[in-house]
């Protein structure tokens, strides 16, 4: 659950809040902290950062901080700064792996359901594109606010052209 409330809230790919270390909170200042992480595509670029809000537990730098009180038992007896470490059937892990039977658990817990009535199937990797699609219609379609971390062209054509979205380009 944590993992899709962060993807949302940040638009970050999940492969790279996967990767987070418990040390990727850094240089708060007036409600924001920045967020390290690494981007293994990036090619010569990996290492990133970006600003989120900061503050209680509603609030991406909230929720990491209460993921690394609430794991930092486990994490003594792992050998890496992971900030994902749970225990399950196979002991203790630090990371996060496959989710798919987790995801489809969570959703059927929760009562989360799609336009059919049916659990609904999550798939991590759309996560992104809901989060860049709220935030051009936020912003209007304004493409220079909306494109942050992207060319305008790959944010054109990746997270803009959505069937969802043709009503703000069409007025």
């Amino acid at each position: 659950a944590l993992l899709v409330l962060l993807t949302l809230d940040t638009g970050l790919e999940p492969e790279c809040l996967k990767a987070l270390t418990t040390d990727c909170l850094t240089n708060p200042h007036a409600g924001t902290v920045e967020l390290r992480y690494l981007k293994r595509r990036a090619r010569g670029a990996e290492h990133k950062s970006m600003r989120v809000r900061d503050g209680g537990s509603g609030t991406p730098g909230g929720l990491i901080r209460r993921l690394i009180d609430a794991t930092a038992a486990a994490r003594e007896h792992l050998p890496d700064d992971c900030l994902w470490a749970y225990h399950n059937v196979g002991g203790l892990r630090g990371g996060i792996f496959d989710l798919k039977h987790q995801l489809a658990a969570w959703a059927l817990r929760h009562g989360i359901s799609d336009d059919d009535g049916k659990p609904l199937h999550l798939l991590l990797s759309r996560l992104r594109k809901t989060h860049k699609a709220l935030w051009y219609t936020k912003t209007e379609g304004h493409m220079t606010r909306f494109a942050v971390g992207h060319s305008r062209e790959v944010a054109a054509r990746h997270y803009a052209d959505l069937p969802s979205l043709r009503p703000l380009h069409e007025t």
